[in-house]
């Protein structure tokens, strides 16, 4: 008998105005800003306070990837009206445990765990084609 969880993340790496470094936002909690990147043997890298949504279903993932993309910066060039101005991260967890049935002992259940990450690169029209000025002419890379 195996059991499987889907948990989903969204964060977006941005270059906030008299920012020294990037920023980070949690997509999914706009209220959330400049969350910090930490380290730790257990986990590895990971964003603090960066929200995990669980899904039972495919809506559900979409819902909360269709929630995120709203609250992407974005910015109006020549070439594209809704060039986003940051890296956004679309990550799923998923978990498995299979539990070993009673005819093999009833042992420790194996879990295995997986993650995948969508990587969405902020606009990178060229600056002469984009016609940028301003704010918009430094973010170009």
């Amino acid at each position: 008998d195996t059991s499987f969880s889907v948990a989903a993340s969204f964060m977006e790496i941005y270059n906030a105005p008299g920012a020294v470094n990037e920023c980070i936002s949690d997509l999914l909690n706009p209220d959330t800003e400049n969350l910090k990147v930490r380290y730790n043997q257990k986990n590895g890298f990971f964003v603090s306070d960066l929200q995990e949504i669980q899904c039972h279903t495919v809506a559900d993932v979409r819902a909360a990837l269709e929630a995120g993309v709203q609250n992407r910066r974005v910015g109006a060039t020549q070439m594209n009206r809704d060039s986003s101005r940051s890296h956004a991260l679309f990550t799923l967890r998923i978990d498995s445990e299979q539990r070993a049935s009673s005819e093999e002992g009833g042992g420790a259940p194996l879990r295995r765990y997986g993650k995948i990450t969508f990587v969405d690169l902020a606009g990178s029209e060229r600056l002469k084609d984009s016609c940028a000025e301003g704010l918009r002419a430094k973010e170009a890379p």
